[in-house]
């Protein structure tokens, strides 16, 4: 009776433990699965780390074939050549000069018969462009000249100036064309100089201060000297031009 009761109660401490490993056996199992979702997702975030390192290191665009219409790469997108150099003068702010060397390479392309014509017009373009803005510095330069002061004092400044350097820009614009005599872009390239020289002389009279009479005649004299300049400004252009032709 002693020996039964012995096996049962080694049964039953053996039933006991073999449950315990059971329970134990299906614990390990249950978080084996939470272990595995947490090493997905730190690697997921390494992921999104080196993906913006990768984005905030990228180096610049490389010309991807040769050519007038090879690509450029980059994190923003692939650009050929011609949409890529508008951009960079968009964003350096390039002057007028680096603008006409875009828009020639893009003519390269056409025949030499359009390119002739083409060449023609944009001479004919110009030069009646200057023709306006010799005229309106004409206005600017007699505003200033005046002896009664002007309230658009400074904006007439600024509207010399404007007109100075278009006529510089268009005139060495003129000096390439093929189609536009040699002599004629130096003739604006002169007449910028020569209102920029007017303007400064006249705006350093004007520095001095005191009402004697040495002061007032300086600046009548400089007022008369601009007016001068003024009145002479389309004919001696004209002259220039005329000069160049040999007439």
């Amino acid at each position: 009776m002693a020996d039964i009761n012995k096996d049962s109660v080694s049964n039953g401490a053996s039933s006991a433990v073999g449950g315990a490993g059971s329970r134990a056996r299906r614990v390990k199992t249950l978080a084996l699965p939470g272990k595995i979702v947490g090493v997905v997702l730190a690697l997921a975030l390494l992921s999104v780390l080196a993906l913006r390192l990768y984005k905030n290191n990228v180096a610049a665009g490389e010309p991807r074939a040769a050519g007038p219409r090879a690509g450029y790469e980059g994190v923003m997108g692939i650009f050929t050549r011609p949409e890529f150099e508008k951009i960079l003068f968009i964003v350096q702010g390039a002057g007028v000069e680096e603008e006409d060397l875009i828009k020639r390479r893009s003519d390269q392309m056409r025949p030499a018969a359009a390119l002739s014509e083409i060449s023609r017009q944009e001479w004919e373009r110009i030069d009646a462009e200057n023709k306006e803005l010799t005229a309106t510095v004409r206005e600017a330069l007699l505003a200033l000249s005046s002896e009664k002061p002007s309230p658009q004092f400074y904006g007439h400044i600024a509207q010399v100036l404007e007109c100075a350097n278009k006529l510089r820009d268009n005139g060495r614009i003129l000096t390439e064309n093929d189609s536009a005599p040699s002599w004629l872009g130096m003739v604006y390239i002169n007449a910028a100089d020569e209102l920029s020289r007017a303007l400064a002389e006249f705006l350093k009279s004007q520095e001095q201060h005191g009402s004697g009479e040495a002061v007032a005649k300086a600046k009548a004299k400089a007022s008369a000297d601009l007016r001068k300049v003024a009145e002479g400004i389309e004919s001696s252009i004209s002259a220039s031009a005329s000069g160049g032709t040999g007439e």
